[in-house]
């Protein structure tokens, strides 16, 4: 979640009352990063909506294969 707001300057979810922030991280999925940052890197965005999958097994299963996946973002945006 934190990335997604470094990056798009928002958080990922954004309701004013408590029990409806807690329904929205729980059913909805927040706005693409690239939708609000169309100048993302579309590897970086990946690997945020990535991280932020309802999922817990399409979410990395590791913090070492996080930092591959980051490093191979940043590769990719620097060629």
């Amino acid at each position: 979640a934190t990335l997604y707001q470094i990056l798009t300057e928002r958080p990922p979810f954004e309701e004013p009352l408590m029990e409806d922030l807690l329904l929205a991280i729980v059913d909805q999925s927040p706005t693409p990063v690239r939708t609000l940052r169309p100048d993302c890197p579309a590897k970086l965005a990946q690997v945020v909506e990535r991280l932020l999958s309802k999922d817990p097994d399409e979410r990395y299963a590791s913090a070492t294969v996080l930092l591959e996946q980051l490093a191979a973002a940043r590769k990719g945006s620097e060629g």
